[in-house]
């Protein structure tokens, strides 16, 4: 005897099979349409308008980790959310390196500024200013964007590539949307009219360079 199943329960499931194979079978182009279709949209617009980019900053971490989270209930259920966000507390990033990360920034931008004649010492004071820096990296950028970041790009997709086509060739493919999605960030601090491409080329150089070693 067979078991009658509600009408909107079989409804919902044939609905939802669909989305659920592509999921699983094109995880990590789901992921990427997802986070880059919201991301770049919104990043250009506050750029376009002359507003401070934070706020589109933030809406980036919200698109990465929602997109992660998705994409990993569609394909694999609540298991394979609990294991997504159980990486949060088994960062992959050591101590040691993130530390090199964060002071590679910086001191790029010092040696370029040493070297060109354009290094000038801060209004504020250069102990003022290594402060805010660190209060913005390890407090805010740690714990609000970094960790969300990380467990988007390395617990979700890079763990992905990484499983079908090695360490070295997952780091890479996963440093291109890395690469793209922080492109109009290269115009954040002057805006798109303030920015010389002088300047774009160089942050944006910066960004190629770094961008295999925050994903890994």
């Amino acid at each position: 005897m067979g078991v009658a199943v509600p009408e909107h329960a079989a409804t919902s499931d044939r609905q939802s099979t669909p989305l659920r194979r592509l999921a699983g079978r094109h995880p990590v182009a789901m992921f990427l349409a997802i986070v880059l279709g919201l991301s770049l949209p919104v990043t250009i617009a506050f750029l376009l308008s002359g507003q401070d980019v934070s706020p589109a900053i933030l809406l980036m971490v919200v698109f990465l980790l929602g997109g992660a989270t998705l994409v990993t209930a569609l394909s694999e259920g609540r298991a394979g959310v609990r294991r997504l966000f159980a990486g949060t507390i088994r960062w992959r990033m050591g101590v040691a390196r993130f530390v090199v990360l964060a002071a590679a920034m910086p001191l790029l931008t010092l040696l370029v500024g040493a070297l060109t004649g354009t290094l000038t010492s801060p209004p504020e004071g250069w102990l003022r200013l290594v402060g805010n820096y660190l209060f913005q990296t390890f407090i805010v950028g740690l714990l609000i964007v970094n960790l969300w970041e990380e467990t988007a790009w390395g617990g979700f997709m890079q763990s992905r590539l990484m499983a079908t086509h090695g360490l070295l060739i997952g780091s890479l493919l996963t440093a291109v949307p890395f690469f793209v999605i922080h492109t109009p960030l290269a115009f954040a601090e002057h805006g798109l009219k303030g920015t010389t491409w002088a300047q774009a080329a160089l942050d944006l150089g910066l960004i190629a360079l770094l961008a295999p070693f925050f994903d890994t």
